[in-house]
């Protein structure tokens, strides 16, 4: 086998390598995407969301206040409008993940985790923590937010 052969031959077997494991759900994957998000939402940047979630993903939040429960269902971009509304009224507003816990299983990830967030809105301390679930898959080769499910406590 000549010096090319074999040079092809290796590069070939690095670009399998590569594209494989561009499909295989890694924890690694689900962190660095989590800490993007995380990022993003600190920083009121709802396109740097948007680009980590699937186009048909969907998001249910049961939200507790005063003792009642209201379900809201959103799509992808209803969600990515819900935030640009809410964070223009709000102001000092602090977001932390914490407990989180990851499951990989099938080549999908599951994310655990308590969402503390704090703003003030329209002039009162508002308090939340949601208790978040959210499935991630490989989607078009990159990991993808495709599902969040949420209880939310105010």
């Amino acid at each position: 086998m000549t010096r090319v052969a074999r040079g092809i031959c290796l590069l070939f077997c690095l670009f399998i390598a590569t594209a494989s494991s561009a499909s295989e759900m890694t924890e690694q994957m689900v962190t660095r995407l989590l800490s993007q998000v995380d990022s993003a939402v600190n920083g009121f940047d709802a396109r740097s969301i948007a680009v980590h979630i699937s186009d048909d993903a969907t998001f249910t939040m049961n939200i507790n206040a005063q003792g009642r429960t209201q379900i809201l269902s959103a799509s992808k971009d209803q969600y990515i409008s819900m935030l640009q509304q809410g964070w223009s009224q709000l102001s000092e507003y602090s977001y932390n993940r914490k407990n989180v816990s990851i499951s990989i299983v099938d080549n999908k990830a599951t994310v655990t985790a308590d969402v503390h967030e704090s703003m003030i809105m329209q002039g009162q301390n508002v308090s939340a923590l949601t208790q978040e679930q959210v499935l991630i898959e490989i989607v078009d080769g990159a990991a993808m937010i495709t599902r969040v499910v949420g209880h939310v406590s105010l």
